[in-house]
């Protein structure tokens, strides 16, 4: 008589545990909108930088084309164009500086946001409309302002469907709220004395 052995079933796999995601619960909305505010506030940074970059380009086609049209001209708008580049150096630093300040207001607040603060969620819907306004004002520089102006106005609306509603109040609920010193009320006030009149 045989002995059977045992036959060996290794153990049901677990998946390791996850480490705590700073988006666990975000509704795919709010992600969305976090994601459009990133790629408007690169473009907050790229669109001043290719405007600047566009005008210098189009002054020294011009200054070339004088130059093909009229010698003497051309000569005079040729060094005036050479005067007006180094005059816009400092401005170009200028440009870029706006342009990162834009892109980091742009990340702070989106960060904010995806956190689940209802505050950031109302400055990031202020700073929307606001920018909006300022872009529209320049859409003359091309397509760069549109695109922005389409990306922030979508994350604007995206944050205040149901879903991010929903999620920002149940953030604001987990929050711990302070305990202020309250009076202690007594159990029970004496009755007012019985009118005498009566």
């Amino acid at each position: 008589m045989s002995e059977q052995q045992p036959v060996y079933s290794p153990p049901a796999y677990t998946p390791p545990p996850r480490p705590h995601s700073a988006f666990a619960g975000l509704p795919g909305t709010v992600l969305t909108a976090g994601i459009l505010w990133g790629v408007a506030g690169l473009l907050a940074l790229i669109g001043p930088i290719a405007s600047v970059v566009k005008a210098n380009n189009e002054s020294r086609l011009a200054a070339q084309a004088y130059m093909q049209a009229d010698p003497i001209t051309g000569q005079l708008y040729g060094n005036m164009d050479r005067v007006v580049g180094q005059m816009q150096a400092p401005w170009f630093g200028a440009v870029i500086f706006a342009g990162l300040i834009g892109l980091i207001g742009y990340v702070l607040v989106t960060i904010f946001v995806l956190r689940g603060s209802n505050v950031a969620r109302l400055i990031a819907t202020i700073l929307s409309g606001m920018s909006i306004f300022l872009l529209l004002a320049m859409l003359i520089l091309g397509v760069l302002p549109l695109l922005q102006i389409l990306l922030t106005a979508a994350g604007a609306v995206l944050i205040w469907l149901p879903a991010p509603n929903a999620f920002f109040a149940a953030k604001r609920a987990a929050k711990p709220r302070p305990v202020y010193y309250q009076q202690p009320v007594p159990a029970q006030y004496p009755a007012p004395p019985a009118s005498q009149g009566q």
